[in-house]
């Protein structure tokens, strides 16, 4: 099993299980493995969250459009939630509900600091 399929796994059974008692996960841990996965390095994701949303799965931000551990708008334009979710395959995941799903966001936010997309949150550290 590929750690991605483990994080995907992970993600659905947790969005399938609203009641449950939250699982105990090193959000930070898994912030940064998905990152190293895709080839980023794995403190800037940390970093970047901690300072998005201090790793709160239900904040919000930018006047209440923003919201989630790493802040995507939610309409289906250019950069945001629904965009990422149908770019990266996950199209079952574009309900805007679904922004606060942690691993999901963890793992839409890693996708597009891969694909050369970082300089969509504000507080993504500058690197050379």
């Amino acid at each position: 099993m590929t750690v991605e399929l483990a994080y995907l796994l992970l993600a659905g059974a947790l969005s399938f299980l609203p009641t449950a008692p939250a699982p105990m996960v090193d959000l930070p841990y898994v912030a940064a493995r998905m990152c190293e996965d895709v080839g980023v390095p794995g403190w800037e994701c940390v970093a970047t969250i901690e300072q998005e949303s201090g790793w709160d799965p239900l904040a919000v931000g930018d006047d209440g459009d923003a919201l989630g551990l790493a802040q995507f708008h939610g309409d289906g334009t250019f950069g945001t939630w629904g965009y990422c979710a149908m770019r990266w395959g996950r199209a079952e995941w574009r309900p805007d509900v679904n922004r606060t799903d942690p691993l999901a966001s963890l793992w839409l936010m890693s996708r597009a600091a891969g694909a050369g997309y970082k300089h969509w949150w504000a507080a993504w550290p500058e690197t050379n």
